[in-house]
C-alpha cells in the first residue's frame, strides 16, 4: 500500500499548496474540490495522475490473477 498511499497524500499536499496560494483561507470543502482538480504529471505510480468527473483516478485498471502451483493466471471473468 506503500505508493499508492504516497500518491494521495501527493495530491492532497498538492491541492493544499495550490489552493493557500489562491485564497488566505482554504475551508475543506475547497480542498476537496481542489482535489478533483490536482493533476500530478508524474507520479510514483508511473505515470500522470489525474481524476475523472467521479473522483476515480483517470485510466485506472484493476487486475485478477490467479496462482494455481506457482504460475499465475489473469482471471478475466
Amino acid at each position: 500500500f506503500g505508493p499508492p498511499t504516497y500518491a494521495a497524500a501527493n495530491v492532497i499536499l498538492t491541492a493544499l499548496t495550490d489552493l493557500c496560494e489562491e485564497s488566505e483561507e482554504p475551508t475543506r470543502e475547497a480542498l476537496a474540490e481542489q482535489i478533483g482538480e490536482t493533476t500530478l504529471p508524474q507520479s510514483i505510480l508511473g505515470g500522470e495522475l489525474a481524476f475523472d468527473e467521479n473522483g476515480d483516478p483517470q485510466g485506472a485498471q484493476f487486475y485478477i490473477f490467479q496462482i494455481d502451483g506457482g504460475e499465475y493466471t489473469l482471471v478475466t471473468d
